[in-house]
């Protein structure tokens, strides 16, 4: 670093409402705490996103806990996640039309974002 170099900027945060990955994990709505059916769905439909990334230990573990009934715990077809992902871009660009989102890298990434409330995922 050069004498001229100053501090480096801290990256600006955006809202959980502003992250595309966010709404994907709330995929059915932000639960309030009582909200028992939204958080199971919300976490069914995350962990079927996730599926083929989690190892056989943690999804028998998901069963096991009675987290999710084996029956409708699966992975989503290439289709069904294209199909999520189309709608999502959608919802997404017309909420936020002055960002572009386009979420078919497969990647999640919550960094540089501000929760304003507590958020559990598991």
């Amino acid at each position: 670093m050069s004498h001229t170099d100053g501090p480096k900027e801290k990256p600006q945060l955006i809202t959980a409402l502003e992250n595309p990955h966010y709404h994907l994990l709330n995929w059915y709505g932000e639960p309030t705490t009582s909200d028992d059916n939204v958080i199971k769905k919300n976490l069914l439909f995350w962990h079927r996103w996730i599926f083929n990334d989690l190892s056989d230990d943690q999804k028998k573990w998901l069963i096991q806990e009675n987290i999710f009934d084996q029956n409708e715990f699966s992975a989503f077809t290439l289709h069904e996640k294209n199909t999520y992902i189309w709608k999502l871009e959608q919802r997404l660009n017309k909420e936020f039309p002055e960002q572009h989102f386009f979420l078919r890298d497969g990647r999640v990434d919550l960094t540089r974002t501000y929760f304003n409330s507590i958020f559990y995922c598991i």
